[in-house]
């Protein structure tokens, strides 16, 4: 992930084009869709939609994305697809019974929603981490980005610690920054991919 500038940078010393837009894109498409259930929006009440995407672009596209902009020096961005992918990828794995994971705490919600709350705890810090080094480095949409985001994760992790009822709310409620999240990604990666798609049409020539 980069603002137009850093792609336009990143272009000039590398002749592999960004990943970027296709990391956030995919990233922005799996949270709208997961933001939707969590809203219970449509009258879908189960995430079990959510797990082909969280899976396929959420994980495996995003985490390509992630390695493809490694190897074109942009730690920043690949460190934030290749850990969000991990996410999806892992949450996926809680929804899909075959793991046995949500099978293990079977007659057992309350422990359940307690461990839930710790998987997602490090996810709030981890987005902090990116919020502010993305506000450090300038990247204000991207800084705005990630602010949702942390709202998305915090509500939904302090939801899993208290009654039931309350924490449905707060998911709810924390559902709703996740679908200004996602916005603000298909904006960025709109963004990316037409400074990307620039960048090729009109190459700089020495």
């Amino acid at each position: 992930m980069a603002s137009n500038g850093s792609v336009k940078r990143a272009s000039q010393t590398s002749s592999i084009a960004t990943a970027s837009p296709l990391g956030i894109l995919c990233f922005s498409s799996t949270t709208l869709i997961f933001s939707v259930v969590n809203m219970f929006l449509f009258g879908i009440r189960h995430p079990h939609i959510v797990v082909g995407m969280a899976i396929g672009a959420g994980g495996l596209v995003e985490l390509l994305a992630g390695m493809w902009e490694f190897a074109r020096g942009n730690a920043f961005g690949g460190t934030i697809l290749a850990s969000y992918s991990a996410f999806w990828l892992s949450f996926a794995a809680i929804l899909i019974p075959g793991t046995g994971i949500a099978a293990g705490y079977e007659g057992n919600m309350e422990e359940l929603f307690a461990a839930l709350g710790v998987y997602l705890a490090p996810w709030c810090v981890l987005t902090y981490i990116f919020m502010d080094i993305s506000w450090r480095r300038g990247d204000k949409l991207y800084a705005a980005m990630f602010a949702s985001l942390l709202c998305t994760y915090g509500l939904a992790t302090a939801g899993k610690f208290v009654e039931f009822m309350t924490g449905i709310m707060m998911t709810a409620v924390g559902g709703g920054f996740g679908v200004v999240t996602s916005i603000i990604g298909f904006y960025i990666g709109y963004k990316e991919l037409l400074a990307a798609d620039q960048v090729a049409i009109h190459p700089k020539r020495d």
